[in-house]
């Protein structure tokens, strides 16, 4: 069993178009697919994201879908919108963001 999330693009056509929604899901794709798996070819970007299993990314298709594994079973939590992150957790997120901005610059190397 493998517990994963599967993003479908919005139904109601005013809000595809307001989102740009096309384009949203091909870069997600394109970073799952080719940027990720470049970044981490020493096997260092393995833990900063939710695994990748499937992604459709037409820029011109209606039917995109993305499915990546589910990272509440791990524990993870959304937090409310409006919670203010403790020091504990502002620490991770800068952590997590400064390796894969390490990443991206040994990439351009």
């Amino acid at each position: 069993e493998m517990p994963v999330l599967v993003k479908f693009e919005p139904f109601d056509e005013a809000v595809r178009k307001m989102l740009n929604i096309n384009v949203m899901f091909y870069n997600e794709v394109f970073m799952y697919s080719r940027m990720l798996p470049y970044l981490n070819k020493e096997n260092i970007a393995e833990d900063i994201f939710a695994g990748f299993y499937y992604g459709n990314d037409l820029i011109t298709g209606s039917d995109n879908v993305i499915i990546i594994e589910d990272l509440r079973s791990l524990n993870y939590n959304l937090a409310e919108s409006s919670l203010n992150l403790d020091f504990d957790h502002l620490s991770l997120a800068l952590t997590k963001l400064g390796r894969f901005h390490a990443l991206s610059y040994a990439a351009k190397e």
